[in-house]
């Protein structure tokens, strides 16, 4: 199979920038070294080849594009495609500068043009933005969106992939090394700046703007995003807009909701610049947050998410958002150290800080415990003022699992977590309630290097069994 890649990688490269020779000869010169340990050699130099072809001047944004196919894993069989006008905007690309981007990669990357029959009309008023259509409506429209507007792109074989991804093999064009990763964080961070100040909540105009003090009073009146005074419409803020305002909003709110989420999962990584991570923390969570949740109001089912270095689920009920990271999930990736880690450094940041429901907790905070029963859990502010959500998250070590919901309104977040506890996730996940329910209060917890604001068995919540069983730890990933 490898013979036959990178045959049929140097013969497309060959079609598309005309020398055969150097191709036979990157080919020939990497297989005929008989020390050469690795079998991908000769497939390795032609990618390198290839990259180093790349004018400098178009290098940057053809590494951000491969960066975001990598996130998506969009390669041939793997399941996954994306609509190209998705990659396109959160790269701030026009249609003509995406083709150019990926004719430096023509060789590796295919694109699909959008051939399926799409008529927006079916899914309202196209004058309109999606916010006055049906929740299934939105769903249904989100997914050929993220899916196929524009066409979709992949690369041709999964070794590309694994080229980029791996630094001993595609060197200064790795996606996962320091430099890319904060690169990839800014653009994304760019994006969530920008579009956030596009948005406004319902009802608020002008006077959101003018009157700073009435923020709050209007944010809890309002639950739902328009656009922003003076933006006449979704396609001023987008580098290639659609035909219409319906899909154009649906595709805005894609490419915002990407952008985000990145920057959430992305901040994570230890190598994030401390000056980004500031910024991401005078982000608007808010917007982002209820973005999210109009977004995907006709889609309650569960969903793949990756968090923490681990493959979780989660489900969005009535705006409050809950993951969970399962027990065998939990053993094999969860790094409870690297997740202290990030809790502190988010605080350093400014992203996050203590929430404190009442002056009696902030009280006993100020008194250290230790958890008996390992059981670890934090709620949080993420933000500031009213731009902020609250974040509530909870480790048991000892029944192995972590669990945790975001909201904007901590009274409804914690009303569906404590009652939905047991229902919302699968019947294989739950395990039978052995005590009875535990009631708010606030702690210190310490343990051996740092310590930690927590809140122990806070929200009324019932307990799990526990069970003892080895804790694992995370890979050097945490967002990939």
């Amino acid at each position: 199979m490898g013979l036959f890649v990178y045959a049929a990688t140097a013969l497309r490269d060959v079609d598309q920038a005309g020398s055969l020779e150097e191709a036979l000869r990157a080919v020939c010169t990497a297989t005929s070294n008989p020390s050469d340990s690795s079998p991908l050699a000769g497939l390795d130099a032609v990618y390198m080849l290839i990259m180093r072809r790349i004018p400098s001047e178009k290098l940057p944004i053809v590494l951000l594009l491969c960066r975001i196919l990598c996130s998506g894993q969009s390669y041939s069989g793997s399941g996954y495609t994306a609509g190209i006008m998705r990659w396109s905007n959160l790269l701030g690309l026009s249609k003509i500068g995406f083709q150019v981007a990926c004719n430096q990669l023509s060789a590796i990357i295919h694109v699909h043009s959008d051939s399926h029959s799409f008529d927006p009309s079916q899914f309202g008023n196209t004058g309109h933005p999606f916010w006055h259509t049906t929740p299934a409506f939105v769903k249904e429209l989100g997914v050929h969106v993220r899916v196929r507007l524009g066409g979709s792109v992949h690369f041709y074989h999964k070794s590309f992939f694994d080229f980029l991804m791996d630094p001993m093999r595609s060197g200064p064009f790795c996606v996962r090394s320091s430099p890319m990763r904060n690169t990839y964080f800014k653009r994304c961070l760019e994006v969530t700046l920008k579009y956030e100040k596009s948005y406004c909540f319902q009802g608020s105009g002008e006077l959101y703007a003018s009157l700073r003090f009435l923020i709050y009073i209007l944010n809890a009146m309002s639950h739902d995003l328009t656009l922003a005074h003076g933006m006449a419409d979704s396609a001023s803020s987008l580098s290639w807009p659609y035909t219409n305002e319906l899909v154009n909003s649906v595709l805005k709110a894609c490419v915002y909701d990407w952008a985000f989420d990145a920057c959430f999962q992305y901040g994570r990584l230890p190598e994030i610049e401390h000056q980004l991570l500031q910024c991401f923390g005078r982000a608007d969570f808010h917007k982002a947050r209820q973005n999210e949740v109009m977004l995907y109001a006709g889609n309650s089912d569960f969903r793949d998410y990756t968090c923490w270095g681990c493959d979780a689920h989660s489900k969005l009920i009535h705006g409050t958002r809950l993951v969970r990271v399962p027990r065998d999930e939990f053993q094999e990736n969860f790094d409870v150290a690297k997740f202290k880690a990030v809790i502190k450094r988010w605080k350093e940041c400014g992203i996050i800080r203590p929430y404190y429901p009442s002056i009696g907790s902030r009280f006993k905070s100020l008194v250290a415990k230790k958890d008996q029963d390992k059981l670890i859990f934090g709620l949080f502010r993420m933000g500031h003022g009213p731009k902020s959500i609250f974040w509530y998250w909870e480790v048991n070590l000892k029944a192995e699992y972590y669990q945790d919901f975001i909201a904007t309104n901590l009274a409804e977040g914690e009303k569906i977590y404590r009652e939905e506890r047991f229902d919302l996730w699968p019947a294989e996940w739950r395990q039978p309630v052995t005590k009875p329910p535990v009631y708010l209060h606030t702690t210190l917890f310490v343990t051996k290097d740092v310590m930690l604001p927590v809140h122990h068995a806070r929200l009324s919540l019932v307990r799990r069994a526990n069970t003892n069983s080895k804790h694992g730890s995370a890979d050097d990933e945490i967002a990939d």
